[in-house]
């Protein structure tokens, strides 16, 4: 049963990543927050490679980062970014905790 939840929530990861009002990334209706919970690495590993980098640049981009690489910046909109240098950005623990996580479950599924 709880590995049907967490494929569940790792399908629902792609579509429902959004925004949430508290510069956090919010995952099926404020049930899952990324600035309020780490994320298992289960669940990570059911996603594919772009729904890690949309879900790890997504949480920079909701803080504030200006992403230097034009795919980045074409899909997250810098028009609005404030902060150019990673290790300034105002991450809290657990921001900084999934965001290695999510860097980390990429390089093992050797995404680009």
């Amino acid at each position: 049963m709880a590995r049907k939840a967490i494929v569940t929530l790792a399908l629902a990861v792609a579509a429902a990543i959004q925004p949430a009002p508290a510069q956090a990334v919010c995952l099926q209706q404020d049930l899952f927050c990324t600035d309020q919970y780490v994320i298992s690495r289960p669940l990570l590993h059911d996603m594919d490679c772009k729904a890690l980098w949309t879900l790890r640049n997504t949480v920079l981009d909701e803080r504030g980062y200006c992403f230097p690489r034009r795919e980045e910046a074409e899909a997250f909109d810098n028009s609005n970014c404030t902060n150019d240098t990673y290790g300034t950005l105002d991450l809290n623990a657990f921001e900084r905790d999934n965001i290695a996580l999510i860097l980390s479950v990429e390089r093992s599924k050797f995404c680009r």
